[in-house]
């Protein structure tokens, strides 16, 4: 829809666009308690953080935050890895260095490993530089990347964690590790990220419009609306997101001054038909 519609009912922009948008992300309890968690940790070089979450849950927007907040700052080198998800150790070695700007001579797995330990020790100890490493979709880090963390997380003195390592999973990530117990031994903090409640669920959304500036009035999406879209998306903030964007969308070409139940029950229904039935249960 143009940018032209929204101009129409007194908006800047679109409000419900997907996306790891930070300045659009609605920060629950549960999220800011993660943020916190993760600076502090980060500050102190302890090592590993993991926070896990079911889909469409903010994971990736967390890591945007990150990557920005530390990005900016001289004293942190930042990397980020989207997907971690490549075939062999080798590309998994070649992700890792890209994501930092590292050139190597060689193509051998061996020459990537120590380029990256050498990496590490130069900006730690030459450059006094902290080295931050993000990885999203963790869930998709196989048994033996796994275990190439665990030899990077090795990387220290006694004093100091010569990088620092957050992944953001699904809970599949939960199963792999089960039997990497020196890996889970590593883990200094770990998160969950739990469904929103439903007034959250209305936070987000009053979030959403009043940052592409909205003014509190029409009230476009009514108790009885949030009610459905709360139950039909289980609290998942992209669930939610997708449902009011298609809703508002609705709306707008019906010339109604409100979504309504009758105009987001079928939008539900679809995104139910497409995604399946998903169960979301709190951790």
């Amino acid at each position: 829809m143009s940018q032209d519609m929204f101009s129409l009912i007194g908006l800047s922009e679109a409000p419900f666009r997907l996306g790891p948008d930070p300045s659009y992300f609605f920060r629950t309890e549960g999220h800011e308690r993660a943020l916190q968690r993760l600076y502090l940790s980060i500050e102190q070089k302890t090592g590993l953080d993991i926070v896990y979450g079911d889909y469409g849950t903010g994971k990736s927007t967390i890591a945007e935050i990150l990557l920005q907040k530390y990005a900016s700052r001289d004293d942190f080198i930042v990397g980020r890895i989207t997907n971690p998800g490549v075939p062999t150790v080798f590309q998994f070695y070649k992700l890792l260095l890209d994501c930092f700007g590292v050139e190597v001579q060689g193509r051998s797995t061996l020459n990537y490993s120590r380029a990256l330990e050498g990496f590490a020790l130069d900006a730690n100890l030459a450059e006094n530089k902290n080295i931050l490493l993000i990885i999203d979709e963790g869930e998709s880090l196989s048994s033996t990347f796994i275990d190439v963390l665990r030899t990077i997380l090795n990387f220290e003195t006694p004093q100091q964690k010569f990088i620092q390592m957050t992944i953001l999973a699904q809970l599949e990530l939960i199963i792999k590790m089960k039997r990497k117990r020196n890996f889970v031994s590593r883990i200094n903090m770990s998160y969950a990220l739990n469904p929103l409640e439903r007034d959250e669920t209305k936070g987000l959304i009053e979030h959403r419009l009043h940052r592409a500036g909205w003014l509190g009035t029409p009230v476009w999406f009514p108790e009885e609306t949030v009610d459905v879209i709360f139950e039909q998306s289980k609290g998942v903030p992209r669930s939610i997101t997708s449902m009011c964007r298609e809703g508002l969308n609705q709306a707008i070409i019906n010339g109604d001054d409100y979504v309504s139940v009758a105009t987001i029950t079928p939008i539900a229904e679809e995104e139910a038909r497409i995604y399946g039935e998903r169960k979301i249960t709190k951790i």
